[in-house]
Order: C-alpha cells, then sequence, then structure tokens
C-alpha cells in the first residue's frame, strides 16, 4: 500500500505516515487484523490494499471542507 499511494502522492499532495501498530496496544486494538490500513484524520479509509475510489472520495471530502 505504501508504494500505491507514493505513486499518487505528486497528484494528490500526500504526506504519508508510516506507523508501526505493534508499538501502540490502541492501535493493535484497533487495527491489528487489518493492517495495512489507510487512515486519515483518524478516519479508516481502506485496508488490506489501496482503494483508489475511497482514497480521492476522502480527499475530495477534505477539499470541500475546506471550503
Amino acid at each position: 500500500m505504501v508504494a500505491e499511494l507514493a505513486a499518487c502522492q505528486r497528484q494528490f499532495n500526500l504526506e504519508i505516515d508510516t506507523v508501526a501498530i505493534e508499538d501502540s496496544e490502541a492501535l493493535l486494538e484497533r487495527y491489528g487484523h487489518k493492517v495495512p490500513v489507510l487512515v486519515k484524520d483518524e478516519q479508516e479509509i481502506c485496508h488490506y490494499f489501496l482503494d483508489q475510489e475511497a482514497l480521492e472520495n476522502a480527499l475530495n471530502e477534505t477539499m470541500a471542507d475546506r471550503q
């Protein structure tokens, strides 16, 4: 998923942070079975694989909120 996100990084001006969930009990509890998971502002966008449509929808919602 990180490689796919990196390919989208320029197009969407993304900032990608990777987090090792095994370092956090709360994250393990919340996402342990869904890794890899893509989250933006604590909202889960997709898991297991990059869902391009879900990513674009989440980014469009953010853009709409800013206007």
